[in-house]
């Protein structure tokens, strides 16, 4: 009647910022979905929920289980830091500390644990150099100690008096699983539809660049207005399908997990900080035990270079000894004659180290994230933020020329 669809009207104007989910008639097709993401890791999942949470009617697609050990973003731990010698990562790593510790508010369970965070290396070494000024610009408590000093307080490691250390209280640990799957229940909270194996095979862009189907290896297809591709160390495929020719370089990178020997002195992340290597031209990184009996340490971009179509390889016997060489010259009280645990993750590398944040040149409805070269982790609801920033065509609140695809004009083929 006229007057059950004057309190409808009425009803529908109180619900303005709710998802809106509409239902179509029989036999007419559902209506698009605001955004569709598709790669489901934690940049993936992170925008997922930063857009939901903003009341848009989202879907996230991911290939493998919500939680998957083909990728990026997965284990026990990742790094968290303002160890950066670039004022824009630190600036990022401000917006990313603030809103890891918003989503432990919300979803009442802790997803980083500050254990402090020590980077080191030969004096004159100029990563150093450069954190140094660049906590100092961006008022970034640290302190400079000599290698003794260092070692008399962290009695975990061995410094030599020409090791320079420097430590920054607010390092830590972000619990990546628990992390992922999160981000996963709080997008799902806010209303968004969230699938699991479906894994993209094709994505269509209208002609009027409003819209895009995606079609994914099970046969169904879905329509949104805008898409996110996330898709890590598939996105350079997924986007070559699209006229776009990025130079990125996917590696198989791996960590070991080392066991202590000492059972009087402390490796877990209650009294153990983070590391870093600074000794060119290798780089060393490590955490301390979380929930693997061990110490982690992984030997930074050292991984061959693969085609994930072709799936994952074996590695070389050079990287564990190679790891093991640098245990044993700072770590004197772990077991240096095997790793207890050692796991593979994927790096997908641009030829800068820098990310990828933009749109699509050609289809201005896509929108590009993730690409994180090994170091993006700590940063995925930063990168969520700024990622729904470009879908909802609002100002970032972090320039975003660094992560331009623009920075590889004479490399890119369109």
């Amino acid at each position: 009647s006229a007057r059950y669809a004057r309190r409808v009207g009425v009803l529908c104007s109180h619900l303005q910022g709710v998802p809106s989910f509409s239902v179509a008639s029989s036999g007419a097709p559902p209506s698009p979905y605001d955004v569709i993401i598709v790669g489901g890791g934690i940049q993936g999942s992170s925008t997922a929920h930063e857009l939901a949470r903003r009341g848009k009617r989202v879907l996230l697609l991911e290939q493998f289980a919500e939680e998957h050990q083909e990728g990026s973003s997965h284990g026990d731990g990742r790094i968290i830091r303002f160890a950066y010698g670039e004022d824009y990562y630190v600036e990022m790593s401000k917006l990313a500390y603030a809103l890891w510790r918003r989503t432990e508010s919300e979803c009442n369970t802790q997803l980083i644990k500050i254990t402090g965070g020590l980077d080191f290396g030969p004096y004159g070494e100029k990563n150093l150099d450069d954190l140094v000024t660049t906590f100092k610009k961006n008022d970034i408590p640290y302190e400079d100690l000599s290698g003794p000093a260092a070692s008399a307080r962290f009695p975990q490691f061995s410094f030599a008096p020409d090791v320079r250390v420097i430590y920054q209280k607010d390092g830590g640990v972000v619990f990546a699983d628990k992390a992922v799957r999160t981000m996963w229940q709080q997008a799902r909270k806010h209303g968004a539809t969230c699938l699991a194996h479906e894994k993209v095979v094709d994505i269509q862009v209208s002609p009027s660049h409003d819209r895009a189907t995606v079609l994914t290896a099970s046969g169904k297809s879905f329509v949104g207005h805008k898409i996110v591709i996330t898709a890590g160390a598939w996105a350079k495929s997924m986007l070559a399908k699209m006229g776009l020719v990025l130079p990125l370089e996917v590696t198989q990178e791996q960590v070991l997990y080392w066991r202590s020997t000492n059972p009087k002195l402390d490796h877990s992340m209650h009294s153990m900080p983070v590391f870093i290597s600074h000794k060119a031209p290798h780089f060393f990184y490590g955490l301390p035990q979380i929930d693997v009996a061990g110490v982690k340490c992984g030997w930074h971009h050292s991984g061959p270079a693969i085609d994930i179509e072709k799936g994952k390889v074996e590695h070389a016997p050079e990287n564990e000894e190679n790891v093991r060489g640098f245990m044993r010259e700072f770590f004197p009280h772990l077991d240096h004659s095997a790793p207890v645990h050692k796991l593979s993750c994927l790096y997908t590398t641009t030829p800068d180290h820098h990310f990828v944040m933009d749109r699509h040149p050609t289809y201005k409805n896509i929108i590009i994230g993730s690409v994180c070269s090994g170091h993006g982790f700590k940063f995925g609801p930063a990168i969520g933020s700024l990622l729904a920033a470009l879908v909802l065509e609002e100002k970032p609140v972090i320039a975003l020329d660094t992560f331009s695809i623009q920075r590889f004009k004479d490399q890119v083929v369109k």
